[in-house]
């Protein structure tokens, strides 16, 4: 005998059917107000201004100002520039931009930066935006002879552990990513000198030591809300130079895109090349890269594939 069931009551399993899938559905967490993102790069010994983009997405507000404190995880392999590059960035054109190292080593670097200053013109805050052009670059120095002890790669943070180091500001001036916390702080003391009943001087003492007195106070604190705001941090890798290898990827072949970008360099844009030791593959290890590299380049890709030498 089948199972007959009436409207209503399909109507009403439906629904139940629905709870339970809804019940047992992962839950999709919000996106942040705000997320800061490092890059990752790649570097040789001895080269100047590796660039390392540094990407901020903020989905609700716009931002006219702020402060960022980057760290490295070791010290050894590279420093930061005491600058930042904003050239097509989303911050260019801002009025105010003070980079400085809180260690004085440069392994770790601050950035402000305000959209106009005191009694400034400039109107430039970011409206919210999915973060597809840099807000700024940093720029590295690899050391010449790396720590061999430290390996090859060195992280770039964003601590959040200090509030004071880590704030996006509105164009009104309020702080986005904050939320504010009561925070019961509780003291004890011990009564030093007494007069009959009545206590005449007390002392602090730790909680584990004698007391008879206990006073809570209740305090607003300000933290960084980690529902409301995300990072992401980035690397810098040391990697073995190979002639060639000039399309600023550093990623160890030699393919179309470095004769691209060296064609580029020689003939279009004449932008300078990273590390313009790679490019001077012609044998001649004159220092130059001119057409002769870009012959060699050719052959070594398309024609009889020798050998590319070069000065390391």
């Amino acid at each position: 005998m089948g199972l007959r069931l009436r409207r209503k009551s399909v109507g009403m399993l439906v629904r139940v059917l629905v709870a339970v899938f809804l019940c047992l559905a992962p839950s999709v967490s919000a996106l942040p107000e705000l997320e800061v993102s490092i890059s990752h790069a790649n570097g040789v010994p001895g080269q100047q201004h590796v660039s390392v983009d540094v990407y901020m997405t903020n989905h609700v507000d716009s931002v006219a100002a702020f402060l960022l404190w980057i760290q490295m995880d070791r010290p050894g392999i590279a420093v930061f520039q005491p600058t930042v590059d904003t050239v097509g960035t989303l911050c260019a054109g801002w009025e105010i931009l003070e980079v400085q190292s809180l260690g004085g080593q440069y392994t770790d670097l601050k950035v402000i930066a305000i959209t106009n200053g005191i009694g400034g013109t400039v109107d430039k805050a970011i409206p919210p935006q999915d973060g597809l052009a840099p807000l700024f670059r940093l720029l590295l120095d690899v050391e010449s002879e790396p720590d061999p002890f430290a390996g090859p790669t060195v992280s770039l943070a964003i601590p959040l552990m200090l509030p004071q180091l880590f704030e996006f500001v509105r164009p009104d001036g309020q702080q986005i990513g904050y939320s504010t916390v009561m925070v019961i702080d509780t003291s004890y003391f011990q009564c030093v000198s007494w007069s009959g009943d009545s206590c005449l001087d007390y002392e602090q003492v730790a909680a584990w030591e004698p007391y008879d007195s206990v006073a809570i106070e209740e305090s607003p604190h300000v933290i960084i809300d980690t529902a409301l705001v995300g990072t992401q941090g980035g690397s810098l890798t040391v990697v073995e130079p190979v002639c060639g290898d000039i399309d600023g990827s550093l990623d160890g072949s030699v393919d179309v895109s470095d004769l691209t970008r060296m064609i580029s360099y020689l003939m279009i844009t004449f932008e300078p090349l990273s590390v313009p030791a790679l490019g001077d593959v012609d044998s001649s290890l004159d220092g130059l890269v001119d057409i002769a590299d870009l012959t060699a380049l050719i052959a070594h890709l398309m024609i009889d594939f020798r050998e590319l030498v070069c000065e390391l």
